[in-house]
């Protein structure tokens, strides 16, 4: 059963009460193109598995409480999408709005 996870494209997990940080079962997703984790309660940092992430084109963490830098692998990512209102997250490259 768990194989068949790591063939996951799409992922959209809005609204659904998630807590703590990232899950994961998420972050090991590695053939993940399209991931929503919207207005959830998901907190701390992104763990830096998530730049191993190589085929992701969009990335949506709206309305959480996740902060810290987004991983350096993202700004390599040509195609790759990070949607991140409303939380405390920093892109090296592109300093945004933070709430520190």
């Amino acid at each position: 059963m768990f194989i068949l996870l790591w063939y996951v494209g799409f992922l959209h997990l809005d609204a659904n009460h998630l807590t703590s940080g990232i899950p994961e079962l998420v972050r090991k997703l590695k053939s993940l193109q399209y991931m929503r984790l919207d207005h959830n309660w998901l907190s701390g940092t992104l763990p830096t598995e998530m730049g191993e992430m190589l085929d992701i084109t969009y990335i949506s963490l709206n309305d959480n409480s996740l902060y810290g830098t987004i991983p350096t692998q993202f700004d390599s990512m040509g195609f790759l999408d990070v949607r991140y209102d409303n939380d405390c997250l920093v892109d090296m490259l592109l300093v945004a709005n933070c709430c520190y």
